[in-house]
């Protein structure tokens, strides 16, 4: 990727893998950059890999039994806010000032930890501290957000478990609902 550069890379992986690469623009790095390692290291398309039918479960006499602690939405991203407010005064200001004069590339999976590149904006003078401290607690609740998603769609199976309330979290009541859900999944 680094000699070739994305759109030629994006070609490259396009003749190992039409499907993946059809799925994913030449600016993301990341996913292209897994899509050829794992025809590198397999000889076969993660595509196709995503393409098989699990049945494993039934083969090896497994029965599945997921369950996601998923909190009501608007309490999450309360959370959120706040842990990012949490990290400010633990010194998330001085290590994004500290990781900004490495000089890092952008594109590294490090340098795009949640809130790091509004606070690095700020120290460049791009905007003040309370734009910044906004911007990344939008970008921590979008983060929030596709994780979500990705359980839902991941984990059709789970049963999900939304706590009640903001500050209710892995409780006797959910691990007594975990177990009861077990004992009546048999």
């Amino acid at each position: 990727l680094a000699d070739l550069g994305n759109e030629a890379f994006h070609r490259e992986v396009t003749t190992r893998d039409p499907v993946s690469a059809a799925r994913i623009p030449p600016s993301d790095r990341q996913r292209l950059v897994r899509a050829w390692e794992v025809h590198e290291a397999t000889g076969r398309p993660l595509s196709d890999w995503q393409a098989i039918e699990r049945p494993w479960r039934e083969e090896v006499g497994i029965q599945f039994n997921g369950f996601v602690v998923m909190p009501d939405r608007a309490a999450l991203y309360a959370a959120c806010d706040a842990r990012f407010v949490a990290m400010l005064r633990q010194g998330a200001l001085d290590e994004a000032k500290a990781v900004q004069a490495f000089g890092l590339d952008p594109e590294l999976p490090a340098m795009k930890a949640l809130g790091l590149r509004e606070l690095m904006v700020h120290l460049s003078g791009g905007i003040d501290l309370a734009n910044a401290v906004v911007a990344a607690q939008q970008a921590t609740r979008n983060y929030a957000k596709r994780q979500m998603t990705w359980f839902r769609h991941q984990m059709r199976e789970a049963n999900i478990i939304s706590p009640d309330g903001a500050r209710e979290q892995f409780s006797e009541r959910i691990l007594s609902e975990i177990f009861n859900n077990i004992r009546n999944s048999g």
